[in-house]
C-alpha cells in the first residue's frame, strides 16, 4: 500500500470540510483483468481502487491553493474527531500528483 501523496490537500464532500492528509492507496487482490472478467460473466461492478487517508488537519476554508483528492463518500473514519483520524474510501476523485486550482473556495 504505497503513499501516493504526502500532504495532500482534500475535499470531503458529505462535511464540506477541507484537509491535509497523506494519501494511500491499497492495491486490488485480484488483477484488473480478473475482475473484468468477474463482471462480464455475473454483471458485478468491477472493483474501484481503494484508498485511505491519514488526516493531520481539517477547516472549512482551503487551506492550499491547489487540491489533490476529491472525496465523494467514504466507507469508515475512524476518531473523526480526534485530533489525527483515518478515513478509508473507494468513492473519491484523484486530481493528480500537482492537484487542481481552486478559486474561490471551488476547484476549476
Amino acid at each position: 500500500m504505497p503513499c501516493i501523496r504526502t500532504g495532500a490537500h482534500i475535499y470531503i464532500e458529505p462535511y464540506q470540510e477541507w484537509a491535509i492528509s497523506d494519501a494511500f492507496e491499497i492495491e486490488p487482490l485480484l488483477s484488473q483483468a480478473r475482475w473484468m472478467e468477474l463482471h462480464r460473466l455475473w454483471g458485478s461492478p468491477p472493483l474501484p481502487g481503494l484508498y485511505y487517508f491519514r488526516i493531520s488537519h481539517r477547516s472549512r476554508e482551503p487551506l492550499r491553493d491547489t487540491h489533490h483528492f476529491t472525496i465523494h463518500d467514504y466507507d469508515n473514519w475512524f476518531d473523526k474527531d480526534g485530533k489525527e483520524s483515518l478515513l478509508v474510501t473507494n468513492n473519491c476523485s484523484y486530481h493528480g500528483y500537482n492537484g487542481m486550482e481552486i478559486k474561490d473556495g471551488i476547484s476549476e
